[in-house]
């Protein structure tokens, strides 16, 4: 949000939070888009969760790109949300179409 930028220790503290939200649904996430779960679990262990103390990759980034990277992180957040919040949409959608093509092949009979 708009209103947190800058604001590296509580964009740190909401992300902390995220991360452990969306924990126990890792392989759920996983089995959906295994490229988004790998992103998203080593950014948020990198950058959230462990020390970075150690990490002068991190320790070298500025301010303004450590915020871009907290900011990935919770769009990473949010489109495992958002591709968990699609599973029973997707089945629903699947389901319908295929009532829709065995009708359109009925009448090509």
């Amino acid at each position: 949000h708009h209103a947190l930028k800058g604001n590296l220790n509580k964009k740190h503290t909401i992300l902390k939070y995220l991360a452990d939200d969306i924990e126990l649904q890792k392989n759920k996430i996983k089995s959906i888009n295994k490229t988004l779960a790998n992103n998203l679990f080593e950014m948020m262990n990198n950058f959230i969760r462990h020390t970075t103390i150690d990490n002068e990759y991190i320790n070298n980034l500025s301010s303004a790109e450590l915020e871009e990277c907290y900011d990935d992180i919770y769009q990473l957040w949010l489109l495992a949300k958002l591709e968990l919040d699609n599973l029973p949409r997707k089945e629903r959608i699947s389901k319908i179409l295929d009532g829709v093509r065995a009708q359109q092949n009925n009448n090509l009979k």
